[in-house]
């Protein structure tokens, strides 16, 4: 990495093999790849999560457990859980890819809409993170009351 920075000869070509990678028809190829990785993720994303809606039962039943392929409802949720964050790292790589669209056709060459629609899509994905949850009582439904989470002082064991 020393060499790297002490060569401006050596870093301005690295640079220069960086930038062909993602130019010309290699870009196109790169499109295509991420835009396929992207598609199939998807699909997966989707098949278990009908597969966790429909196929595989909720809760426990009189001690049998359901799989599919080998795996329970808890190793399938697993698995939707890291194909949903893998097609969020692709959506936001396929995004920034192909960021001159969105400024020309999407925004209308208007980045003050493109900021809105990237504000508003934060905005929806962060209501799920920030907004309250409540716990409710099986059978009935009820809401369940927390207690007031007030500081107690710990108890102090005496010898």
């Amino acid at each position: 990495m020393s060499t790297l920075i002490k060569s401006p000869g050596r870093t301005r070509k690295v640079l220069q093999t960086v930038k062909t990678c993602f130019t010309g028809s290699r870009k196109n190829t790169w499109k295509r790849w991420i835009d396929l990785a992207l598609y199939l993720v998807s699909c997966a994303l989707g098949g278990t999560g009908l597969l966790l809606a429909y196929r595989l039962p909720h809760g426990h039943g009189e001690g049998r457990m359901v799989t599919f392929l080998g795996y329970a409802r808890h190793d399938w949720g697993t698995i939707h859980t890291w194909l949903a964050w893998v097609a969020i790292f692709l959506v936001v790589f396929h995004l920034v890819w192909n960021r001159e669209w969105l400024v020309k056709i999407a925004a209308s060459g208007r980045l003050a809409r493109l900021a809105a629609g990237i504000f508003a899509g934060l905005l929806i994905g962060s209501a799920f993170l920030v907004l309250p949850v409540e716990e409710r009582d099986r059978g009935t439904g009820a809401s369940i009351e927390r207690p007031s989470a007030e500081w107690e002082e710990p108890a102090v064991l005496s010898m």
